[in-house]
């Protein structure tokens, strides 16, 4: 069996990875005045992120033209094979540049990577398409030239005499089977790769770079939206609700810190305070009595995974899926921690979970917090509950001596692990 066929493969994916990283050159310099506030070094380090999406959707789009072009078989070899696979590559590829090159200038009307939302706007895109294509003339000669690069330029068979043994052909077969598979999830991270992945550097817009537009398109299908309601009937109509006149300043105030306690499957009815017989929670009964405390409180989700945005974002759990693995996953948010940097504080937040836990590690720092700490950062795996992470006694410990060390005011939250099944009670 000839070894040729797996370098061409390698070939075959750098190119169109080449062609991803002229798409997202493209999109940057055509974007300039949304990243030109970010450093150089963030801004290098958004591209090289982007090769992480980049593989991804390569792999994903192009998992049966892979398959085909490493099959343990001498068929592969004939000259009619390599000229279908071709046919298979550029039919899969073309399209995910235009997508590439068409958001280049969508992205300043919406502000963000295109999404499955994008398809609201078919009948309007549809009906003004001629128009379109003369307006942008210059977005359809770079997809003809990156088009043409990826025809010129396609590696084609060579001869060759290196052979290597059938069984260590399937062996090789294999391996392509599972390094595909890593790269359609993005890695050996806790969960698959998910557009929200991108915005971890500063500014968080930089995110839009790493980010390619069929990885977002891709990834948010099936994925429902808010359902559209029109309460007024024009905008003027809206602003003349709003109080725009008034501006409230407090001039002198003192800068606290600020602690933000989560509790995972809480309730008021555990509490002593608010209940009348003694309930479970001494502790925050007491602070409750020495400050204000809300008896009236409502949730704003219904699962683990809304509580974050809606406590440190203000954004309610009212979709049937969660902001955090929504479509809506990539908009630009002001956080809580936004808000407060913006004032000298110090940001973290703390979840004694598996990094990546239900995404919250990604999320808090679009919302403004500048430091994670998950079970990855904790120094004693003694401590390991065995199933949800750090028990809650030794963590909330290390929540408090970290704080302990950080330069005043701060913000910083803690997200207790589950207090529901399987329980692991320690000793």
């Amino acid at each position: 069996m000839e070894i040729k066929h797996f370098f061409l493969l390698l070939k075959r994916i750098l190119l169109i990875v080449l062609i991803y990283t002229l798409c997202r050159l493209i999109f940057y310099f055509s974007n300039f005045q949304y990243f030109h506030q970010a450093s150089f070094s963030n801004t290098f380090l958004s591209f090289v992120l982007g090769l992480r999406f980049d593989v991804s959707i390569i792999c994903i789009t192009n998992s049966i033209f892979i398959i085909l072009s490493i099959l343990p078989f001498d068929f592969i070899i004939k000259e009619s094979y390599q000229k279908f696979l071709k046919i298979i590559f550029l039919v899969v590829n073309i399209p995910m540049i235009m997508m590439n090159l068409i958001d280049t200038e969508l992205f300043k009307f919406r502000g963000k990577r295109s999404t499955y939302d994008i398809l609201e706007m078919a009948g309007d895109i549809k009906n003004q398409s001629l128009q379109i294509i003369l307006h942008y003339w210059y977005i359809v000669a770079m997809a003809a030239i990156l088009i043409y690069i990826l025809i010129k330029f396609y590696p084609t068979d060579k001869k060759s005499s290196l052979y290597i043994h059938y069984t260590w052909g399937y062996m090789i077969f294999l391996l392509f089977l599972g390094f595909t598979f890593l790269g359609m999830r993005g890695g050996l991270q806790l969960k698959p790769l998910r557009p929200n992945n991108a915005f971890v550097l500063d500014p968080n817009t930089l995110g839009n770079i790493s980010l390619n537009t069929p990885f977002a398109f891709l990834m948010t299908i099936g994925i429902n939206g808010i359902e559209k309601v029109h309460y007024f009937k024009t905008n003027s109509e809206v602003f003349s609700k709003i109080d725009t006149a008034s501006h409230y300043h407090f001039p002198g105030a003192k800068k606290e810190n600020v602690v933000i306690i989560i509790l995972e499957s809480f309730g008021a009815e555990y509490w002593g305070a608010g209940n009348n017989y003694k309930g479970y929670t001494p502790f925050l009964d007491s602070l409750a009595s020495n400050g204000l405390f809300i008896k009236n409180h409502f949730s704003n989700g219904k699962t683990s995974m809304d509580a974050v945005p809606a406590i440190l974002a203000g954004i309610p759990g009212m979709m049937n899926e969660s902001y955090i693995t929504s479509i809506y996953q990539t908009n630009k948010i002001y956080g809580l921690g936004s808000s407060l940097k913006k004032h000298g504080y110090n940001t973290s937040f703390f979840h004694a979970a598996h990094n990546g836990s239900m995404g919250f590690d990604v999320f808090t720092k679009n919302a403004g917090f500048d430091r994670y700490y998950g079970l990855n950062e904790y120094p004693h795996k003694k401590d390991f509950d065995g199933d949800w992470g750090v028990f809650d006694e030794p963590f909330l410990q290390f929540f408090c001596k970290e704080l302990s060390t950080y330069p005043q005011p701060f913000l910083s939250s803690v997200f207790t692990i589950s207090s529901h099944q399987p329980y692991n009670i320690p000793e």
